[in-house]
């Protein structure tokens, strides 16, 4: 990783992303991207250690379903294919919303 990406980031993000390599790889290249432009994503995808939690393609909205008891480690956001938002708890890592001043999932 670029060292200003790891001179930012804290132990427990740097365990997870050692842990998960396409999450890695994934951050590693959406970190210095710019800002989206605000949009309407024609696909909206959350994805965590698990894999998708929701999606939304044209309208339409899927949610899976997960155990009671489950836990994200990380949380990750994709808009049209590009990851615009990855967070490790509290730490957010990357954010491309900045743009954004309402964030509307469901259209």
């Amino acid at each position: 990783m670029e060292r200003q990406l790891l001179s930012r980031l804290s132990s427990k993000a740097l365990d997870i992303l050692i842990r998960y390599p396409f999450w890695r790889k994934a951050v590693q290249d959406a970190y210095f991207n710019p800002q989206i432009p605000p949009t309407s994503p024609t696909v909206v995808e959350c994805f965590d250690q698990s894999g998708l939690l929701l999606s939304r393609v044209n309208g339409y909205v899927k949610n899976i379903s997960v155990p009671q008891q489950h836990y994200s480690l990380f949380l990750a956001m994709y808009f049209d294919g590009e990851l615009v938002f990855f967070a490790v708890g509290n730490e957010v890592i990357v954010h491309r919303l900045k743009l954004f001043s309402v964030f509307k999932l469901v259209g």
